[in-house]
């Protein structure tokens, strides 16, 4: 029965994704569609449109690699033997530019090798995946420290994890971001569990990460606790002595098992797709439809059914937000919005004289739409006209 109520949430949450992407495909295809009439073609539709299709096709691509990691073969075909050591330090650089916007990296792998059974590819996604959760949460700047060990597990250790007895490498990723409290945290993994899809997150980076770490017949602790960050701990088998050679570093050579890594990269292997982790020149803004000068206030197309209230506009979707936003515009309306329950909270409590109704999504992370609503009416005794969609 459990296995049957994950299934119905996550095909509820893909339908969910996915509708969010047509509505706005739909609502922005309407919109030009009128620009068409009347003879002006607004860019930031057009570029909506192509923003919804682009977010298309990657969940599609997670759903993929969620499917893959989920059935515990998804790189089984290319595993071969992966020097931790010498994949972290290669890896550095490449991490501390993507990761960027204030946040410190620091690596501890120290030079001894740490090999494991595993591809180049699954390695790089695992860490990739809870790299991007801790951005997504130290959007403010922050610090992120991995450390890499090895050692033999107790048995009643090995037994907890549904882990097999043997010896295991060990990263620690941990940042001093927010933290959680023990409900998220115990949801951490659960696909298209998210607190911050206003940043865009769908939820499942955390649930590949954790279907590669077992495919590779490893195991994944999380530690967190509000104000104190998170700490996510992998095991990952070491690899028998007879594996082979480790030749699973992108262009280097096998070496010696006790010869050190190079002290500076020679050769960067992709972290993650650039869907998951995109270089910092490429970051898609955190509004699906980036708003233009031209076209943040569209005029109506038609004066006789102008609008003239102010609407408030609250709904974690970015894609749903904007496209409301401007078609709003287009009748008339002057809009603010809001991306959160509690940033909504804020604008209507600073806005009150202005604001005549309230479009509210029902669902949201930090606040949802009720929450907001009532404590709009009990602590800054205001009351306004709402449309919970």
């Amino acid at each position: 029965m459990a296995g049957a109520e994950a299934l119905e949430r996550m095909a509820s949450r893909v339908a969910h994704e996915f509708n969010n992407v047509l509505t706005s495909i739909t609502g922005l295809g309407s919109l030009v569609e009128r620009d068409l009439e009347s003879g002006i073609v607004r860019a930031a539709n057009i570029r909506g449109i192509l923003d919804a299709a682009r977010r298309a096709n990657s969940l599609t691509s997670d759903l993929l690699a969620f499917s893959r990691s989920a059935s515990r073969d998804g790189c089984s075909q290319s595993r071969g033997v992966v020097d931790l050591t010498t994949f972290l330090h290669r890896s550095q650089e490449e991490w501390r530019t993507r990761l960027s916007g204030g946040i410190a990296l620091e690596i501890v792998a120290g030079t001894a090798p740490v090999p494991v059974q595993a591809s180049e590819y699954a390695i790089g996604q695992i860490l990739g995946r809870i790299l991007e959760n801790s951005r997504t949460f130290l959007d403010g700047g922050g610090e992120v420290r991995i450390e890499l060990g090895r050692g033999e597990r107790e048995p009643s250790f090995c037994a907890e994890r549904g882990l097999r007895r043997g010896d295991y490498a060990e990263i620690r990723i941990t940042d001093n971001g927010p933290g959680m409290i023990p409900e998220t945290a115990a949801r951490a993994f659960e696909p298209f569990f998210s607190t911050r899809s206003d940043r865009g997150s769908r939820g499942l980076g955390l649930s590949i990460a954790q279907g590669l770490i077992r495919d590779t017949g490893g195991h994944v602790d999380l530690e967190s606790q509000p104000g104190q960050g998170c700490t996510f701990t992998i095991y990952l088998p070491i690899a028998p002595q007879d594996s082979g050679s480790m030749n699973h570093m992108a262009g280097s050579p096998s070496r010696p098992p006790d010869e050190p890594p190079p002290a500076k990269p020679v050769s960067v292997a992709p972290l993650a797709p650039p869907s998951i982790f995109p270089p910092p020149s490429k970051r898609a803004p955190q509004s699906a439809v980036p708003p233009a000068a031209p076209d943040s206030n569209p005029k109506p197309l038609d004066s006789k059914r102008q609008g003239r209230e102010t609407i408030l506009v609250v709904e974690d979707e970015p894609m749903v937000r904007e496209l409301v936003t401007r078609s709003l515009g287009y009748l008339g309306y002057n809009v603010l919005k809001a991306c959160n329950g509690q940033e909504g909270f804020e604008l209507a409590s600073s806005h009150a004289s202005e604001i005549d109704v309230i479009f509210c999504d029902i669902v949201m992370p930090r606040m949802n739409g009720p929450e907001m609503v009532q404590r709009l009416r009990d602590e800054a005794g205001l009351t306004f006209r709402v449309l919970f969609t």
